[in-house]
C-alpha cells in the first residue's frame, strides 16, 4: 500500500548479493591456494628430512606448484595482485642466467669447452644442444621488454612460449642425446635374445642399476667381493657377469676358468666403461 509507481524494487535475495558472492568466491579461492600450499609444502617438506633422496621423489608437487604458480600470474596480468618492476626484471634475469647455465653445461659436457675438474665426464654430442639456453634468454629478453612497457599479458605470454619450446626440446631430442650414455640397455643387448627363458646366470661386480633387472628380465645377483665373482665365471652353467672395465683389467689376470668379454659401453653415472663378460 505505501508503495509508489516507479519507485519499488524487488528485494535481493542472498544469493543475488554481489557483495556475498565475491566474498563467497574469494573464500573459495584463499581455500583452493591453501590446499595447493599444504600439498606442495608436506612433500618438500617431507622428501626434505628423508636421508636418502632422488630428484623425482618430489614430482607429486609439481602440479600444485603449477597451478599455484598460474593463479598468481593470471592475478598480475590483471592488476590484482601488484609487484614492483625490479622483481619482474630480477626474474627475467634469473631466468636469462638459467639460459646461459643451460648453454655452457651441455658445452662442457660435450666436450667443447675444458674443465680439468671433471676428467672422464666427457658426453659428445650434447654440445651441439647448447642452443637450448639460447630459447630461455630470448624468452627473458622478451619478457624484460613487455615488463618495462608495462605489458602484463605480453610478459606471461612471452615466458609461457618460451617455456614450452624449451621443455619441448629438452623431452623430444636431448633426452635421446643423454640416453645413449646409460650402459645396461647397450649391455643387455648383447645378451642371448632367450637369455630370459634358458637356466643361466646373470651377475654384476662394482657396478650396478636398477635397470639391469628391468632389461634382464631376471634377477641380477650382486656380488660383494673378488673370490665371489670369480667363482661366478667358474659356475658350470652359463654365466654373465656385468663389472666396470678397469675392476675386470685386474680380476681377469685371476680367472681360471674361460671368459670373453660380449660388450663394452660407458655409463653416464658411474663415469667408467662397464663391460659384460660371460664364462661361454
Amino acid at each position: 500500500a505505501g508503495i509508489r509507481a516507479g519507485r519499488w524494487r524487488p528485494r535481493p535475495e542472498s544469493g543475488d548479493d554481489p557483495s556475498r558472492a565475491r566474498s563467497e568466491d574469494d573464500g573459495g579461492r584463499r581455500a583452493a591456494a591453501q590446499f595447493l600450499v599444504c600439498w606442495v609444502a608436506v612433500y618438500f617438506v617431507a622428501f626434505s628430512l628423508v636421508r636418502t633422496k632422488l630428484p623425482n621423489y618430489i614430482l607429486p608437487l609439481y602440479p600444485a606448484a603449477a597451478l599455484l604458480l598460474a593463479w598468481f600470474l593470471d592475478r598480475w596480468r590483471h592488476g590484482a595482485v601488484r609487484v614492483s618492476v625490479w622483481v619482474v626484471q630480477a626474474g627475467m634475469a634469473c631466468v636469462a642466467l638459467m639460459g646461459v647455465g643451460v648453454a655452457l653445461g651441455l658445452l662442457v659436457a660435450g666436450g667443447a669447452v675444458d674443465v680439468y675438474s671433471l676428467p672422464g665426464r666427457r658426453l659428445p654430442g650434447l654440445e651441439n644442444w647448447a642452443w637450448l639456453g639460447g630459447i630461455l634468454v630470448l624468452g627473458a629478453g622478451a619478457g624484460a621488454c613487455c615488463a618495462w612497457r608495462g605489458q602484463r599479458p605480453a610478459v606471461v605470454n612471452a615466458m609461457t612460449v618460451s617455456a614450452l619450446l624449451f621443455t619441448g626440446a629438452l623431452a623430444a631430442c636431448a633426452g635421446a642425446a643423454v640416453d645413449a650414455y646409460k650402459a645396461p640397455r647397450a649391455l643387455v643387448r648383447a645378451l642371448p635374445a632367450d637369455q630370459a627363458r634358458r637356466d643361466v646366470r646373470v651377475a654384476a661386480y662394482e657396478y650396478f642399476q636398477p635397470s639391469l633387472v628391468f632389461y634382464c628380465q631376471r634377477e641380477v645377483f650382486r656380488l660383494d667381493d673378488e673370490r665371489q665373482a670369480l667363482e661366478f665365471l667358474a659356475e658350470p652353467l652359463p654365466s654373465y657377469l656385468f663389472v666396470p672395465a678397469r675392476q675386470w683389467a685386474r680380476l681377469k689376470k685371476k680367472a681360471h676358468a674361460p671368459h670373453r668379454v660380449l660388450a663394452r659401453h660407458y655409463d653416464l653415472y658411474d663415469g667408467c666403461d662397464v663391460v659384460v663378460v660371460t664364462n661361454r
